[in-house]
């Protein structure tokens, strides 16, 4: 898309089934299939899984083959350049550098490797943008790895992070149990996104809220609570919506995916892949899958600008 912003893209949703099968050649990993159009099959969720759970099993293989600095250094590069030759001016790639370092890296060498290779690719590409770092939800990582990600996201702000994430599936916990991770991110001043009222209900974005969330991942559910949904548009609080993975999750269907109410709602609304692979879409496909208009669009970009937080958008 010519000029489009992405403020919710996932690295490890969004990797090629050709760059898993060579970054697999490179660390000994052992695939289900060596062929591009079949391993896509395992990378690429249903059009309609039974809930979250199901969609996140089609990140097993990216995250097999990113447990080296070197190999998410070439996805990061990677990804920027597709981004980059569709038209893409600005993408904000998150991922969880906790959950890369079963190949014996450190978060810190994980996220060196990351923030180099984008801050290189965004000059080679004439690109612009920032890494978020994802903590994860209860049973994916410990409160210390967590908090881990937190430092390392304050290291390394301004170096290619731009802001810290909590990802992961919504049914398990509330995000205030992860109070302490993001009161270090706050004091840090790294801006904080969270992952709410996707598989979770209004009660979640409100307790994200609470942690000091500038913008929610998703947030369609926040038309459950007219209440909310007016604070949202009172306080300026940015959802970033993802039509299609919202319809692979179940979150919502076509009918009830509700980006056109939230907008007349005042609420300021931003439309994003999620996950490029695993849903199988790009921007311009979120677009003309809803018939965005002219007007629409106009309005969406304005409000992801507003909202990215990379300065000199």
């Amino acid at each position: 898309m010519s000029g489009g912003i992405d403020l919710h893209l996932h690295l490890d949703g969004s990797i090629t089934a050709e760059d898993a099968i060579y970054l697999a050649g490179k660390c000994g990993v052992a695939l289900p299939a060596r062929n591009a159009c079949e391993l896509r099959k395992y990378m690429t969720a249903p059009k309609c899984c039974a809930d979250l759970k199901e969609y996140l099993r089609s990140f097993e293989i990216p995250l097999l083959v990113l447990q080296t600095p070197e190999n998410v250094a070439y996805a990061i590069r990677s990804l920027v350049k597709r981004l980059a030759e569709s038209g893409m001016r600005y993408a904000e790639i998150r991922f969880a550098p906790g959950l890369l370092t079963a190949g014996g890296a450190s978060q810190r060498e994980i996220a060196e490797a990351a923030c180099v290779a984008f801050e290189a690719a965004e000059e080679e590409f004439r690109f612009s943008g920032g890494l978020i770092f994802c903590a994860m939800r209860a049973g994916a990582l410990s409160d210390e790895e967590n908090r881990e990600t937190a430092r390392t996201a304050a290291e390394f702000l301004g170096k290619g992070v731009v802001g810290i994430d909590l990802a992961g599936d919504e049914a398990k916990d509330f995000p205030s149990d992860h109070a302490k991770v993001f009161a270090m991110a706050r004091e840090a001043g790294v801006p904080i996104t969270v992952h709410a009222g996707e598989a979770g209900g209004a009660d979640k974005i409100r307790d994200a809220l609470a942690l000091g969330a500038l913008r929610i991942g998703h947030g369609v559910r926040c038309v459950e609570d007219d209440s909310l949904v007016a604070e949202l548009a009172e306080r300026g609080i940015t959802l970033e919506t993802c039509y299609t993975s919202n319809l692979n999750t179940g979150a919502c269907t076509e009918k009830t995916f509700p980006l056109r109410a939230l907008m007349r709602a005042g609420v300021k609304v931003t439309l994003n892949t999620d996950n490029m692979t695993v849903s199988d879409t790009d921007l311009d496909k979120e677009y003309a899958r809803l018939g965005i208009t002219e007007e629409e669009k106009s309005v969406l970009l304005d409000n992801a600008e507003k909202a990215a937080f990379a300065a000199g958008l």
